[in-house]
């Protein structure tokens, strides 16, 4: 998640650009855009770090002088508009409803990059010791099911869970994600070659999460085949 915030001048006042503050990609360096210094990437989220930042920018643009560009095609000045949609809410709640939006989210990404990257011990991070999948090809506790699973990938020479869309609720410590997903199987490399054993499927994974020591994991997934098809190929 990236947050960003107006630099603070030596006069207190503030100047325009902005500053990427936060950046949850696993890969890059978080950088600030100005000298190109590496920040530590913060494994949870500081929360009142962030609320501090949005009420920075809301009372910056509150009270920036509002001339011709500061009007929109609708006529409204944007500081009234980000007045209005700030007042009388509750901020931190807001940034850590989005912050466990976004963490539950992830879990079925990270899934389906597990399963086609081969790596279970990825997938296996995703679910609480408990949870309960009710699968395509069976139901079981997690541990049973992933160990069905593996050797079932893997009479496959390629695979790609395709995720797209998603509907995720919260409710305290514990919500529900839908996640709208493709996966194509293919029997033979390259991928694409016509092949009977070929497998394309469209699923949706229905997974109810809890959060655990302030980390989300899925407790129970039941996954829908909404179609499929055999033999697939170029």
């Amino acid at each position: 998640m990236l947050a960003r915030g107006f630099r603070h001048d030596n006069d207190g006042g503030h100047e325009h650009d902005l500053v990427d503050v936060i950046d949850d990609d696993d890969d890059d360096p978080v950088v600030d855009d100005d000298h190109g210094a590496a920040m530590q990437r913060p494994d949870v989220i500081d929360v009142d770090h962030i609320v501090d930042l949005v009420v920075d920018v809301t009372r910056h643009l509150q009270h920036h002088h509002v001339d011709g560009d500061d009007i929109d095609n609708h006529g409204y000045h944007h500081h009234d508009v980000v007045r209005s949609g700030v007042d009388g809410i509750d901020l931190e709640a807001k940034v850590q409803e989005l912050w466990d939006r976004d963490r539950i989210a992830r879990l079925p990404l990270t899934y389906a990059r597990g399963v086609d990257r081969r790596d279970w011990a990825l997938v296996r991070s995703c679910f609480h010791d408990d949870a309960v999948i009710e699968g395509s090809r069976m139901t079981g506790r997690v541990d049973t099911y992933l160990s069905d699973l593996e050797p079932a990938v893997a009479r496959y020479a390629a695979t790609m869970h395709f995720m797209g869309n998603q509907l995720v609720d919260v409710d305290g410590d514990t919500g529900r994600c839908e996640t709208y997903a493709v996966a194509y199987h293919w029997a033979v490399l390259p991928a694409g070659t016509a092949d009977d054993a070929n497998l394309v499927m469209a699923v949706r994974y229905l997974d109810s999460t809890v959060r655990v020591g302030g980390t989300w994991l899925v407790s129970h997934r039941h996954v829908d085949t909404d179609w499929a098809v055999t033999g697939w190929g170029s």
